[in-house]
C-alpha cells in the first residue's frame, strides 16, 4: 500500500493482518498493522466475536452435558456462564 506521509514522501507499507487472539482469551482483537521494514506505521484495532459453534455443539445435548460447555465459555469466571444456563432451565 502506498501512503503518503504528512512531509510529503511516498511511503511503501505492508498491511499485516494480527490476529484473532485465541479463544479462551477475554475477547477477540485484530489488528491491522501498517509497517515498513520492522516499525510500526499505524494501526487499526477491530475488535469482535470469534464464533466457536457452541449453540451447535449443545443443540443435542442434554442438561449435564450441556454444563462443561458453559465452563469453558469465560475461564475468568466460569461459574457465571453456570449460574445462567442452570437458571434458564
Amino acid at each position: 500500500m502506498k501512503v503518503k506521509a504528512p512531509n510529503g514522501e511516498i511511503l511503501d507499507l505492508m498491511t499485516i493482518n494480527l490476529g484473532p487472539s485465541h479463544p479462551a482469551t477475554h475477547g477477540t482483537l485484530r489488528l491491522l498493522a501498517a509497517i515498513d521494514g520492522e516499525n510500526v506505521i499505524a494501526t487499526v484495532p477491530e475488535m469482535g466475536f470469534l464464533h466457536r459453534g457452541f449453540e451447535k455443539m449443545v443443540e443435542q445435548g442434554t442438561y449435564s452435558q450441556v454444563l462443561p460447555f458453559t465452563d469453558r465459555l469465560n475461564y475468568c469466571s466460569a461459574m457465571i456462564n453456570n449460574i445462567g444456563v442452570c437458571g434458564a432451565v
